[in-house]
Parts: C-alpha cells; structure tokens; sequence
C-alpha cells in the first residue's frame, strides 16, 4: 500500500489544503453547537440533515438518548449516506447490546464503503467485533483506527466533540 508521504506532490496539495479547510470546518461545527444550544438552529433551514444531527448530539449530551437517535434516524432519512450520522447510531446501538449488533456491523460497514478513512467508523466497528467476540476482526479495525490516527493527526481529538460525542475512544496500537 502506497502512502501519502511517498507521493510527496499530493501530500503537500492535500496538507495545504486540510490547513484551510479544518479550521472552517471547525469554526462552522462550533456556531452549529452554539446556535443549537441557544435554541436558534431552527432559523437556518427547518429540515437540514447538519440541522438534525446536531441536535442528535446536543440529546445525547444531555443524556436524552431516545431523542438523538431519533434525530440521527431522521438525519439519515434525509441523507442516507451521511456518515456521521450512521457512526453514531452504531455508537449508540452498541451500548444497547448483543441484539443490535447485526445493525451496528451493518451500519458501520457501510459508513465505511462510503468514507473508508473515517478512524471512528473503524473504531466501532472494532468495538462491535470485540463485544461479539470476534477478536481477529476488532484487532484488524482497530489497528486500522490506529494507522488512521497516526497518519492524519491535524484535527485533535477533542475537535470531534460536536461530530462524535461519545467519549473519544483512546486508540491503541
């Protein structure tokens, strides 16, 4: 498998630009987060899926589970394939135990067909394999999440915490 860092052409065009974009990106997730919070989300766009699943994540921080998963169901209603939305389904229906487990790998999976590079779509699925026992499979998503760290460290973890806010899961390698 070739890396970025030996085609260092496209490893720089990319580098530049992931420098101009994270912190828009950035800066865009944090006014969402405060428009939310302040009850003001509902004048940019009355059924927007970045709309749905921010309120999913103000839910799930104020423990009301059932509602954010409702919101990421209906943010996917929108968008079927809006990853973020399905990673933290499979986040949530994970702590829901071994009966959501089909959905979860089903989920998971396929926000990784969608966005392969995406750390925590590899980390929960991992997860989803351990708590099934297939150890073999966790072990390979998991080293997967850890590559995935190692070789795209420009947002830090804490960043994610309007994207993902399950607890930010320290990756091993």
């Amino acid at each position: 498998m070739i890396s970025l860092r030996q085609m260092p052409c496209l490893y720089m065009a990319l580098s530049i630009t992931r420098q101009r974009i994270i912190p828009l990106v950035m800066l865009f997730s944090q006014v969402l987060t405060m428009l939310v919070v302040s009850g003001k989300a509902g004048e940019l766009k009355e059924y927007s899926v970045e709309l749905l699943h921010a309120e999913g994540v103000k839910f799930e921080g104020h423990g009301q589970i059932q509602e954010a998963l409702a919101a990421y169901i209906n943010a996917l209603l929108l968008d079927p394939g809006y990853v973020p939305c399905k990673i933290l389904i499979g986040a949530l229906l994970l702590k829901m135990g071994s009966k959501a487990f089909p959905a979860v790998r089903s989920l998971l999976s396929d926000a990784l067909r969608i966005e392969p590079t995406n750390r925590m779509a590899w980390y929960y699925l991992g997860m989803a394999h351990r708590d099934d026992g297939r150890i073999a499979d966790a072990t390979d998503c998991f080293q997967a999440a850890s590559i995935l760290e190692e070789s795209n460290p420009l947002i830090p973890p804490w960043s994610h915490a309007c994207t993902y806010p399950v607890a930010w899961p320290p990756l091993v390698t």
